[in-house]
């Protein structure tokens, strides 16, 4: 909920509220619930269980995390805070280097689906205007509803739409508008020219549809995998996530699985990331494999050739 997540594959994770109602087969032993409706006995899982909105303390995370953003040059690798002159002329490195926003990567609703349509629209507005005033993070907004995007967009447009609406208010439905329409840059003041929005969704779920929300990156979450990679969307997404599934009830993942959605990525010029093996990870033949670390997560215990940990890369302009 985290400053520094424990997941591999994001710096940030920030839960708006927490609970959610199982809907695609990766949700059958879903650890959120395990962890916050058995360990914390919050029971916020189910279709009708009302979903608990987190502290605004923990709100204000990512505004912080926005804030303490940083230059990094590209010659000297000298990193400076956001918003600082480097140099006389501004924009450059004293050593003639150029500098780029590291932009950290923020996983939002690791214990939710922020397209949950049982979540109060008050408050998917509010994470949307939050992320509008993140510009500098990137915004892993992962689900299993992709469909549920545009119904949800445009309550929260008819909700923004009364009288006597705030300027925050305002700019956040130019900002829904935008998106809805397709995201050609966002209007609202010192806004950059592209989105900071990068969707996942999970591969059990409806990939198509979330193929068609505007984003900068589409990635998909094979996480747990259950099967072989089902390829009939696959080369339109930019990035994939692999990785077996874990705990006391952790059905089984085949190393030749993750293989050959590695060799797919390879094939297609896509980024791949492996996550984990899993707690029943398994060789071609379905025999177990004898790993140490019980989520199968230690890369030093893996087939060499599935040690991969890719990002996309994201050009400018796009």
């Amino acid at each position: 909920m985290s400053e520094n997540s424990k997941i591999q594959w994001t710096d940030h994770t920030f839960n708006p509220w927490i609970g959610c109602t199982k809907v695609a087969p990766e949700c059958k032993n879903c650890y959120a619930e395990e962890l916050m409706d058995i360990r914390y006995h919050r029971a916020s899982w189910g279709k009708g269980k009302a979903r608990v909105r987190t502290s605004e303390a923990n709100w204000k995370l990512p505004l912080k995390w926005n804030r303490n953003a940083v230059l990094k040059c590209d010659g000297c690798e000298t990193s400076y805070p956001i918003g600082h002159q480097i140099n006389a002329r501004g924009g450059g490195c004293s050593c003639g280097g150029r500098t780029q926003l590291i932009r950290r990567r923020v996983f939002c609703a690791s214990l939710s689906d922020w397209l949950d349509d049982e979540v109060p629209i008050e408050w998917l507005a509010d994470l949307l205007w939050l992320i509008c005033q993140c510009q500098n993070l990137d915004w892993l907004l992962l689900t299993k509803r992709p469909q549920n995007w545009r119904p949800r967009l445009k309550t929260v447009q008819k909700y923004l739409s009364g009288p006597g609406i705030s300027l925050n208010e305002a700019t956040l439905r130019v900002f829904v508008e935008n998106w809805l329409i397709n995201w050609k840059g966002v209007v609202y003041t010192a806004a950059p020219r592209n989105s900071n929005i990068w969707i996942g969704v999970s591969a059990g779920a409806d990939q198509a549809a979330a193929l068609e929300i505007p984003a900068r990156i589409h990635f998909l979450s094979c996480e747990p995998m259950l099967h072989p990679l089902d390829t009939t969307h696959a080369a339109r997404f930019d990035w994939k996530i692999f990785g077996g599934e874990s705990g006391a009830h952790a059905r089984p993942c085949r190393t030749d699985w993750i293989r050959e959605g590695v060799i797919f990525c390879r094939d297609y010029k896509i980024a791949a990331f492996v996550k984990q093996l899993g707690t029943r990870a398994q060789d071609p033949t379905g025999e177990p494999l004898r790993l140490r670390d019980s989520h199968g997560g230690d890369m030093s215990e893996w087939p060499e050739d599935l040690r991969v940990r890719e990002f996309p890369v994201v050009e400018e302009g796009r």
